[in-house]
């Protein structure tokens, strides 16, 4: 007996690696700090990666062809992240299959949104823009990007940039058509930047085909086969450097260029090999319409239509700067000004085949000017300092690597106002030297340059700040560094957290899009909302993410979904508080989920698990679903419809095909009128049972019992029931903190021992698990052939209640209570008798460090009469349990003492092959009436009885014995007080080695 005892005294939880197989998946990280989202390993389409980033943000898109819905017509929701393919556009291809286009940016996003390394192609609309379309005050920046093969009824059939202002660096935009205006690209009122782009083979057709006769039915001229730009109502310049403009056809005009009244700068660019349909028509590399300031400096027009003038100024305004060109003979030379042009063969290398380098006897070489400061050519080769060529190609340049970052860190990235940082970014340049540091502090502040990288700045005012560094070479190419958050408050010694007084939406449910008005009411004691709430942090639930000053904010949920949403505030002194969660539900109704946690049918391991319809009017429908660790579907889905207040059990292993690979199970129903337990078994040896999980809105969860040595282990099992990445941190009650990341549908188990690197952690009694929003867990413990568990909770009474104390030779009654957030200096524990006489209570102050009281009952020199206790708290709420174990060392079982004191109750099973007590406490000062009803699993009734429980009384039998009738065909028992509150459990034994326990349902 005395091991035994010491094995209490030690408590510990988790079946180990004999139930749990964990999967590592990527972590979670700060809210501040920039993530990377994979898909579609961590998300299923481009979309959903895009959805689940916030600003700073990397999604990247492995190998592959991505078709279909959320792979198509992606949206960046103005975020300011990065989409990129891992290893370039000839091995990640966008396919938009001729039904929608590929990308469009509609959000106001800048150049901090990056579209890198895609293939897209078949994109088609009847609007604008094929491919990809940028409108509405966008100015994202693409880079190493292909467009082909995409068409729109419209203008621009790879792409169309509609008053926006986007980069384009090193793209191809090649074989795309349209039936209006711009082949390749149409831009209206708009100034883009094209640098090391290629604008290839694109027709800008004029007609339509009639499908059944194929005649062409001309609808227009179409101009601009290659670009086509209407900047009537701007005066901004668009960026021509590096390019290659060849191979382009224009039913109009523009065969390369349509430029309408559209100022431009066409630096070191090659325009040839265009054409019209008209074959002498004028204009056939570039068009000039109207009045601009058009600078054409280093670039090659030639060998376009052989008739007509490539050049054509088609007004009598249109004029240019031609200057260090390659021009035909044909242009006119009373539109333009400039010097030091050629009117030669340029000599590409083959120009039928599209290869325009240049050869080396080709006059262009080092005829160009340096004035304009370009220093790579279109393959980022390096251009001299001296002797440019003209043209798009440099001939035997030497290709620019551009630097690399070796190391960019902050000595200090917390603190109080004033808050000196210094920043030091090392960086080393292959083929070249670093030519300058420039350090954007992200608090408004400007920009800072230097030649040393090493920057110090102090932040005056509180708030969260992302600083960053851009690394320049001496040939000019730039890498920016991850982002570093700062994090500066305003000390106050006397600072209050701030009060969340209401957390609101309106609506709450709809269909998509669905356009949700938040607001968040808070408050600061010392202070006011104005004045002293910094930040307003925003958690919608579906992967996106906002901040800022204000109370209220308005989102669009775009996907069917059930979402959680939150609110956290945070106060100048840095104190955070979050809001109870919301949910809303978009485009599907609501369902209601009971969560079966640690499944094992692996081996000599096999779970029981059981659902009661507790509706005694309607019946619940409702899918078992088979997930792995990673939250993968495994095994196949079992429908399940029980009518009213029926049962159903089921063992794992029978029922679902590959059962090993399970590791938790949810039982989606149409009604939240449900309750469930799993049972672990190992044949003859060990059996535990655990109420299934429903109550995902909480923000914290409690180990009220932690011990791990070499007898007894303790292990948590987690599962992340949210559409998003969570962190979780577990605060020991010793001080130790380790943060665990779960990816959306995550579930992972691990040993308390395996988590803090190994035994003993004797100074570990308790654990208080922050950030659980949307988190579910329970706790096993064991020591020989003993083991329980419990279902975490958040939940927390004032009074707690040991039902069954039993101490005898045969039997130990074990009790702990956790105060989570140390409240309290002492509990008062208060014993009964069977027949409610009140007993001498004792005091008892915390005896596993400073939050969790632990004993043996019969170490508390209580009544000998002593039948069940009531533990009181004198602020704030405790939590707890009670475990019984038999003093060979074979059998125990606990269960909660928080939450079981009800009107009404389910004990969800009869044993049939062992047996099952039932005991019931009335905790109130007047005597009640006990309904007691059994039922089979149909739901049919078996019996019932009524019994008195006069006040604090007690009644405890074997089921059986509590009914007249024969109630062995019952599988379960319901009960409902008429008066006041009781206190139920059951325990279930079988062959002297097997015992579980659960508490009222």
């Amino acid at each position: 007996m005395k091991r035994n005892l010491t094995c209490f005294s030690l408590l510990a939880t988790f079946i180990s690696t004999l139930l749990i197989a964990s999967a590592s998946f990527g972590a979670f990280v700060d809210p501040s700090e920039p993530r990377t989202i994979r898909v579609p390993k961590d998300k299923p389409t481009i979309q959903d990666g895009i959805n689940a980033a916030r600003d700073g943000d990397t999604v990247l898109v492995a190998d592959g062809t991505y078709t279909g819905p959320g792979n198509r017509n992606l949206d960046f929701r103005g975020r300011a992240i990065t989409v990129m393919s891992e290893n370039g556009p000839s091995r990640c291809v966008i396919d938009c299959q001729g039904l929608d286009r590929g990308v469009e940016f509609k959000g106001d996003e800048r150049h901090d949104s990056v579209l890198s390394g895609f293939t897209i192609k078949n994109g088609h609309t009847s609007g604008k823009g094929g491919g990809i379309y940028i409108h509405k005050k966008s100015s994202p920046t693409i880079e190493n990007c292909v467009i082909k093969s995409c068409s729109s009824d419209n203008d621009g059939g790879g792409m169309a940039i509609n008053y926006s202002d986007p980069v384009l660096i090193d793209c191809v935009i090649r074989s795309n058509h349209c039936i209006d205006d711009g082949g390749g690209i149409y831009v209206l009122n708009s100034a883009p930047e094209f640098d090391r782009c290629i604008i290839q083979n694109n027709t800008a057709i004029g007609y339509t085909i009639d499908p059944e006769t194929e005649e062409k039915h001309y609808v227009k001229s179409a101009d601009g086969g290659g670009i086509y730009i209407n900047n009537d109502a701007i005066t901004a310049t668009v960026q021509f450097t590096n390019c290659l403009i060849s191979d382009n056809h224009a039913r109009g005009v523009g065969g390369g260029m349509q430029l309408y009244y559209a100022p431009s700068d066409i630096i070191n660019c090659t325009v040839a090999r265009n054409s019209l349909a008209d074959t002498k028509g004028d204009g056939s590399a570039i068009n000039i319409f109207g009045y601009a300031e058009i600078n054409i400096i280093n670039s090659i027009v030639w060998d376009n239509n052989k008739s007509g003038r490539q050049i054509e100024f088609a007004s009598c305004k249109a004029h240019a700067n031609i200057s260090y060109c390659t021009i035909p003979w044909s242009v006119n030379s009373n539109k333009f000004t400039g010097s030091n042009n050629l009117m030669k063969d340029p000599l590409f290398r083959n120009a039928y085949k599209k290869d325009y380098h240049l050869t080396g006897s080709s006059p262009c070489i080092d005829a160009g000017t340096n004035s304009v400061g370009v220093k790579v050519d279109i393959e980022n080769r390096l251009r001299p300092q001296n002797g440019v060529d003209i043209g798009a190609y440099e001939h035997g340049g030497q290709s620019n690597e551009p630097p690399e970052i070796d190391k960019f860190d902050a000595d200090v990235t917390s603190g109080m106002a004033p808050l000196e940082v210094t920043f030091t970014c090392k960086a080393v340049d292959s083929d070249g030297g670093i030519e300058e540091f420039t350090m954007d502090f992200g608090d408004g502040s400007g920009k800072s340059t230097n030649k040393t990288g090493i920057f110090t700045h102090t932040y005056d005012a509180s708030g969260i700040f992302k600083a960053r560094c851009k690394v320049t070479d001496d040939a000019g190419a730039g890498t920016a560094s991850d982002y570093i958050t700062i994090e500066v408050s305003v000390y106050n010694p006397n600072n209050e957290p701030p009060v969340i007084e209401e957390f609101s939406a309106d609506p709450i449910s709809g269909e998509p899009p669905l356009t949700v008005n938040f607001t968040c009411d808070a408050n600061d004691p010392d202070g006011n909302v104005l004045g002293y709430i910094l930040k307003y942090s925003w958690d919608f639930g579906d992967g996106a993410r906002e901040s800022g000053t204000s109370n209220s904010i308005s989102h669009t949920y775009d996907e069917p979904g059930i979402y959680t949403a939150s609110c956290s505030v945070r106060d100048e002194n840095g104190e955070v508080v979050i809001s109870a969660p919301l949910k809303i539900s978009v485009g599907v109704e609501e369902q209601h989920n009971l969560y079966f946690l640690n499944v094992a049918s692996l081996g000599a391991w096999e779970t029981e698990i059981c659902v009661i319809n507790t509706n005694s009017r309607e019946e619940i429908s409702g899918t078992f679903s088979a997930y792995d660790d990673s939250g993968t579907k495994v095994s196949r889905e079992i429908e399940l419809k029980l009518p009213p207040l029926a049962r159903k059990q089921m063992t794992v292993g029978s029922y679902f095909p590959e059962s090993y690979k399970i590791a938790y199970l949810v039982f989606s129903s149409d009604s939240e009128d449900n309750v469930g337990y799993i049972k672990l078994y190992s044949g003859g040896l060990y059996r535990v049972a655990v109420p299934a999980a429903s109550d995902v809105d909480h923000d914290d969860l409690f180990i009220a019992h932690i011990a791990s040595n070499h007898e007894w282990w303790t292990g948590i099992s987690l599962l992340n029931t949210t559409v998003v990445a969570r962190e979780i941190t577990i605060e020991f009650d010793n001080g130790e903190i380790e943060k665990i990341a779960l990816n959306p549908g995550e579930h992972r188990s691990f040993t308390i021992g395996s988590l803090i690197g190994g035994l003993p952690q004797q100074d570990i009694h308790a654990a208080r698990i922050k950030n659980a929003e949307g988190i579910i867990g329970l706790e096993l413990f064991g020591c020989g052939y003993q083991l329980s568990g419990l279902l975490l909770k958040e939940d927390t009474e004032s009074v707690i209640f040991i039902p069954h104390v039993a101490d005898n030779d045969t039997w130990w009654t074990g009790i702990v209570a956790y105060d989570p957030y140390a409240s309290n200096d002492k509990l008062n524990i208060r014993p009964y008798s069977a027949d409610g006489k009140e007993l001498p209570p004792v005091s008892v102050t915390f005896n596993f460090g400073s939050q969790k009281f632990m004993s043996l009952v019969n170490a508390l020199n209580l009544s000998p009469d002593t039948a069940w206790l009531a533990i009181e708290s004198e602020n704030g709420g405790i939590s707890g349990f009670e475990l019984f174990g038999t003093t060979d060392g074979t059998q125990m079982a606990g269960y909660t003492a928080v939450g079981i004191s009800n009107r009404s109750g389910i004990f969800p099973k009869l044993e049939k092959r062992g047996w099952t007590g039932i005991a019931l406490v009335n905790t109130g000062a007047d005597p009640t009436n006990v309904t007691l009803t059994a039922y089979e699993d149909s739901g049919t009734e078996i019996a019932h009885t009524v019994l008195t429980i006069n006040a604090h009384t007690k009644t405890v039998e074997y089921a059986e014995e509590l009914f007249l009738e024969d109630i062995s065909g019952a599988t379960y028992l319901t009960y409902s007080s008429d008066s006041t509150e009781v206190v139920g459990f059951q325990l279930n034994g079988d062959g002297g080695r097997m015992l579980d326990g659960l508490p009222r349902m």
